[in-house]
């Protein structure tokens, strides 16, 4: 990975310089367009102002007397500005420090015999990542799995590793059963026709297991 860092993140930067320049001059000429837009439209500021005014006891606004003007078809000067959207930083200095970090707490996370030792470290790594995440793309970018996360440690102290308690088993089985053609059935039908399935393909299983394991006998009682 640092490989691929070095070899892109410079190319990678002066694409983001040059977008950031863009960027901003768009910005510029979007301010510019804004204003002018605004002053042939002053009946769009007003009621805008209106319509954040508080009222009180369910008495509506004061009407201004100006309505909307109907936009025309092809007529580019009634449509508001829309300002540019930010440009992207497709690769960041700090990126390869983030992720081993987060594979290094996960890996030791994802041990099936752990000590205290071991999930401290984990836990001290998971923190590391996630306050340098939050530098690198800013606190917008976070999510509440950021914070679920640093439970984990406490979790696995409660209930073991992480393979006695996880839900990749159920949603693994949930996806299953989604991808049944169902012909449509409702009202109970649903679930027979699920179920039916279900055991049909458990069946097949069992079969072609016990085919494999006779064949394997015979090979081995031939030899």
């Amino acid at each position: 990975i640092p490989f691929v860092w070095d070899e892109f993140l410079k190319d990678a930067q002066q694409e983001f310089a040059k977008q950031s320049k863009k960027y901003k001059a768009d910005l510029t000429k979007h301010k510019k367009d804004l204003e002018e837009w605004k002053e042939r439209h002053p009946e769009a500021i007003e009621e805008a102002t209106s319509t954040r005014k508080v009222t009180f006891k369910g008495v509506p606004p004061v009407s201004t007397g100006h309505a909307p003007k109907k936009r025309k078809l092809g007529d580019d000067n009634n449509t508001r500005p829309v300002a540019p959207d930010p440009p992207g930083n497709r690769m960041h200095k700090d990126e390869p420090e983030l992720l081993f970090c987060l594979a290094t707490s996960l890996k030791l996370l994802l041990g099936r015999s752990l000590d205290d030792a071991s999930l401290t470290r984990s836990l001290q790594l998971l923190r590391e990542y996630l306050l340098k995440y939050r530098e690198v793309y800013g606190e917008g970018a976070m999510k509440p799995n950021h914070h679920w996360v640093v439970h984990t440690p406490d979790q696995v102290r409660d209930f073991g590793p992480v393979y006695c308690f996880w839900l990749f088993l159920v949603e693994r089985l949930n996806k299953t059963l989604k991808d049944y053609n169902t012909n449509n059935h409702s009202g109970g039908e649903l679930e027979i026709t699920l179920m039916r399935t279900f055991y049909r393909e458990v069946r097949i299983r069992d079969m072609v297991s016990l085919y494999i394991s006779g064949a394997s006998c015979n090979i081995a009682h031939n030899l």
